[in-house]
């Protein structure tokens, strides 16, 4: 019996004494898409988790953006240093632009497209960037500091192309803005930080120019429905096709930035987003010629 005794106590494994200090953690700032997941990542460098988060309700204070829920999130830890005040920021989208981003955009942009105001194409780019890039760097760098890009980046070469119908009224015609390269660069850095975060902020039934989902998506669950009302009758659903004409050209933009800052868009991205807006001029092709510069203020880009 002793024996047995001698060996169970010898087997225990020795117990790890937690030095730290279990506290609660309180998580403010964090757009609500951002997943827990992803704020673990941040966290863990400061001590060990005691428990999961749990999201606390706030509210709205703005009366315009009622609708709209600002949360906080809470998580029990045991913190490295008992006296360590913990102050987290996440803010991913707000990072400061880098020369790898604009790099990888140039990579992506598509070689042999017309180039804009400049004359500068993607090939241009793209053959000497070893010898641009950095300096492309710096003065979008500046741009955001003084809050305005070079004028050519806020031209556009508006060329209209025909369409079937009517070419007497204007709507028959596709207007097509021809826009400098590294203006597209930039737009393309801060498309491809956006869509770290898309799939968190869009419902996932909105299959369209989302990464990793397909519009073949919908046409499956239409089918589906159609199936399961033909199989009970007691079941009935509408179809209801909407389509807003030039509903591009119809953004406003105060409404575009409410929007970001409703879903928790920081104000360095905003700030980018503002930039790219700023100041818009589109110059319509006639003929051999270009016309005045137009000022564009509303349509978004």
């Amino acid at each position: 019996m002793r024996k047995n005794q001698a060996q169970s106590i010898s087997s225990v494994e020795p117990v790890t004494v937690l030095e730290g200090l279990l506290k609660r953690v309180t998580i403010s700032g964090v757009p609500p898409f951002i997943p827990n997941e992803a704020l673990e990542n941040g966290l863990r460098m400061f001590g060990m988790f005691a428990s999961g988060f749990k999201t606390i309700s706030l509210g709205c204070k703005d009366p315009k953006l009622r609708h709209v829920q600002s949360l906080r999130r809470q998580v029990f830890m045991f913190l490295d240093s008992p006296s360590q005040t913990l102050e987290v920021s996440f803010r991913a989208l707000d990072r400061e632009l880098t020369l790898e981003e604009l790099m990888a955009a140039v990579n992506q942009l598509a070689l042999g497209r017309a180039p804009g105001i400049d004359g500068l194409s993607t090939d241009f780019f793209r053959c000497f960037w070893s010898i641009l890039g950095q300096d492309l760097h710096s003065v979008l760098l500046e741009c955001l500091r003084t809050g305005s890009l070079p004028v050519s980046c806020r031209r556009a070469v508006l060329s209209l192309l025909p369409k079937k119908g009517d070419l007497a009224l204007l709507k028959n015609w596709r207007p097509v803005a021809l826009l400098c390269t590294d203006y597209k660069v930039l737009s393309r850095a801060l498309s491809n930080r956006l869509k770290e975060s898309l799939s968190f902020i869009i419902h996932s039934d909105q299959t369209y120019c989302i990464p990793d989902r397909s519009i073949m998506d919908n046409i499956f669950l239409i089918r589906d429905l159609i199936d399961v009302c033909r199989a009970d009758m007691d079941y009935h659903f509408g179809i209801v096709c909407l389509d807003q004409e030039k509903a591009f050209d119809r953004v406003d933009h105060s409404y575009l930035f409410s929007t970001l800052r409703a879903f928790g868009f920081g104000d360095g991205f905003i700030a980018w987003v503002s930039l790219l807006h700023r100041g818009s001029q589109c110059l319509l092709k006639t003929g051999a010629g270009l016309s005045w510069p137009i000022s564009v203020e509303e349509p978004a880009q």
